[in-house]
């Protein structure tokens, strides 16, 4: 079963739910709290000289309604400053909208540039421009997926078709132009 549960203090409140017995769940929020982790309820709570953390079981409920649930107390609290950093469960548009919003922040900015920078030295052998027209390669490699696979397609009309799959931490650019031309010698020579 999971729980929902609450922490208060002074004139604030934090809801959460976990699958964890609440008695570890409470040594965590403390361990953190101990630890001055940045996340907005252990930073009010160290403003405020709260040395400990209490976890007040709310409800149990399954798997399923977790998080519909602890929106639900999150969003119908009036009276007490709502410590939740964000909600726990997101519509997909609002999850769009969050993620169009960071997208659009200086820090979103620098986090893209970085990622695509890193991507692109880890893997500008794909993106090697000196290829002659003939050649050209699919890049199945992704960020999500960096040890994927790239094709090697040559198009000859004279010696038909190649199409080869190389493991991209296998091979570097070099060889599979090594490849094709060793690919094309063979072809000539029969």
């Amino acid at each position: 079963m999971n729980k929902i549960y609450k922490i208060e203090f002074d004139n604030y409140i934090y809801y959460g739910s976990t699958k964890q017995l609440l008695c570890k769940r409470q040594s965590r929020h403390n361990y953190n709290l101990r630890n001055n982790y940045k996340q907005k309820l252990y930073q009010i709570a160290n403003e405020n000289n709260i040395k400990k953390l209490n976890c007040i079981l709310l409800e149990e409920c399954e798997e399923i309604e977790r998080y519909y649930i602890e929106n639900k107390y999150i969003k119908n609290n009036n009276n007490k400053i709502i410590l939740n950093d964000r909600l726990a469960f997101a519509s997909k548009e609002r999850k769009k909208e969050i993620n169009k919003k960071y997208s659009q922040s200086e820090k979103g900015k620098l986090s893209k540039k970085k990622a695509d920078k890193k991507y692109y030295e880890k893997n500008k052998k794909i993106y090697n421009r000196d290829l002659p027209k003939n050649i050209y390669l699919e890049n199945l490699m992704t960020p999500k997926n960096p040890n994927s696979n790239y094709v090697l397609h040559i198009r000859s009309k004279k010696y038909g078709n190649l199409k080869k799959r190389f493991k991209t931490d296998e091979y570097t650019l070099q060889d599979v132009i090594n490849y094709k031309e060793e690919y094309l010698k063979k072809i000539r020579s029969v």
